[in-house]
């Protein structure tokens, strides 16, 4: 065991400096004024830098090397060196100033992506995304770990085993049930109730999202919570958990879905079994896997009738006066409504799916060279007009309403992956317990519970797919997630 304990230092200092690395990270999205934002991306660039020659270091090669032959490792033990071991042979083609080079033009890209916001411009972030995807296409060419496509060593770094192949095949199932089902998309149309535009002040706001976290589950002695341009959630390291909303005056009922969702990434955070955090896989979970739950907490949870018999006394207790008039039914309507929002943020779960399909096309196309940078809104904007039928009015509804492309080029399918996963878990859990009824009760903090005994014994060492099959004994399939809407369809 010395040679792992030895392993597990040098672990221990990439940890760390993973930490600074978030923490710079925090600040810049949260709290870094305008004109600081050069100098935080140079601090986390040099960080960045220290990082990959902690992970690429010879002597920890040599270790892990070792260990990797070595059979009286246990199975957390063993997954933790391959996937440290992983992570080397994905940098080890490329110096640490080439990593630094990477963290340099996606700090510039951030800052670009918040002028371009402010500017409602695309043309202000274009050439820092066209250097980022360069970069991006540079690094990955020079792996180790072969791939068909660069755009198939972007998927694995978000969901392991992830191909263009698999991903295609699965958004094929997406395109089948919903571009040529148009009713589940347009039919059933609510009208925007002025109820909910009236105006609630944030820092109403701000104590109404308390009362959520704590509600699911979530340690608010372990959380900072705070507001972002995009919404976020960061666990920094054991103990230190940060979690973001946005809120708008008039529109309260968004911040609460955000909360929800974040809150639900919050639960997985918290949750993890202790022996992943002791074995250096406290920040490794498959990323499909953490929007299931995110997803599942917004939407399986918070948009059902029974949250909405919960919380319609709680928000007109938070906000007296103003909401009276407003009833569990009235709050379930409207948060289920079916609208044409070019949004994704703020899209019904009808169309969800295919706001994550349109980034997913276009990402494959962009960093395949298939699509230059100059013609992606152009691309964007037919697609949302081809599976939406909705025409985007401008840059910041459409192609700059995500800053994922900033630094996450791969990331979008994990959001429709968890979507689809998390009416599976859904229907796994309603076995055990009345679900909507623990929800209706105010007993939310069950759900956390089941999820901890049942869903995350096993994260560190899956996919999504894997990893839902696991808990719920069947294969990952949109058949359990068209269920669930045909089911809500019924109810409005």
């Amino acid at each position: 065991m010395e040679c792992y304990q030895k392993f597990l230092d040098h672990v221990g200092d990439i940890e760390a400096y993973n930490r600074i690395w978030k923490r710079l990270d925090f600040e810049r999205q949260c709290c870094t004024p305008g004109t600081g934002l050069t100098c935080c991306a140079e601090d986390i660039s040099l960080i960045s830098k220290k990082l990959h020659e902690l992970k690429c270091d010879p002597a920890h090669v040599k270790t892990m090397e070792a260990l990797l032959a070595d059979s009286s490792l246990t199975p957390i033990e063993s997954a933790s060196v391959k996937y440290y071991y992983e992570l080397y042979r994905k940098e080890k083609n490329n110096s640490s100033d080439i990593s630094q080079e990477l963290s340099s033009a996606t700090g510039a890209a951030f800052d670009a992506w918040i002028r371009a916001r402010q500017a409602n411009d695309y043309s202000v972030f274009m050439p820092y995304l066209k250097n980022v995807i360069e970069m991006i296409k540079k690094i990955n060419s020079n792996r180790e770990i072969p791939c068909d496509t660069l755009y198939d060593a972007c998927l694995s770094d978000f969901e392991r085993d992830s191909t263009v192949q698999k991903m295609d095949e699965f958004f094929d199932e997406i395109k089948s049930e919903f571009c040529s089902n148009q009713s589940l998309i347009c039919q059933n149309q609510h009208d925007d109730d002025p109820l909910f535009v009236r105006k609630v002040p944030l820092e109403t706001q701000k104590k109404l999202a308390l009362v959520l976290l704590d509600a699911e589950g979530v340690d608010l002695n372990q959380t900072f919570f705070t507001e972002t341009e995009h919404p976020f959630t960061q666990s920094i390291g054991y103990g230190d958990l940060r979690v973001t909303t946005h809120y708008y005056e008039n529109d309260f009922i968004s911040s609460i879905y955000t909360v929800m969702h974040e809150g639900g990434h919050a639960i997985l955070h918290l949750n993890l079994p202790e022996r992943f955090r002791q074995n250096g896989l406290s920040d490794v979970p498959t990323y499909g896997m953490h929007e299931c739950i995110s997803r599942f907490y917004e939407n399986i949870i918070a948009r059902s009738y029974a949250f909405c018999e919960w919380i319609t006394p709680i928000i007109q207790q938070y906000i007296p006066g103003t909401f009276d008039d407003l009833s569990a039914q009235k709050l379930y309507h409207y948060v289920n409504r079916r609208q044409s929002n070019p949004i994704r943020l703020e899209a019904d779960e009808w169309s969800y799916c295919l706001h994550i399909l349109i980034r997913y096309e276009l990402e494959k196309a962009f960093i395949n060279d298939n699509l230059s940078v100059e013609d992606i809104p152009q691309i964007w904007n037919e697609k949302y007009r081809q599976y939406l039928g909705i025409e985007v009015q401008n840059d910041n509804d459409g192609v700059l309403q995500d800053v994922h492309w900033v630094d996450s080029i791969g990331y979008f399918p994990s959001y429709a992956l968890g979507t689809v996963a998390s009416a599976q878990l859904f229907y796994r859990m309603n076995e055990d317990f009345d679900v909507y009824q623990a929800v209706r009760e105010g007993r939310m903090r069950k759900i956390s519970e089941w999820l901890q005994k049942n869903a995350f014994v096993d994260s560190m060492t899956s996919n999504v797919g894997t990893w839902i099959e696991s808990v719920t004994c069947q294969k990952l399939s949109t058949k359990h997630f068209i269920r669930y809407l045909k089911e809500k369809e019924k109810t409005l």
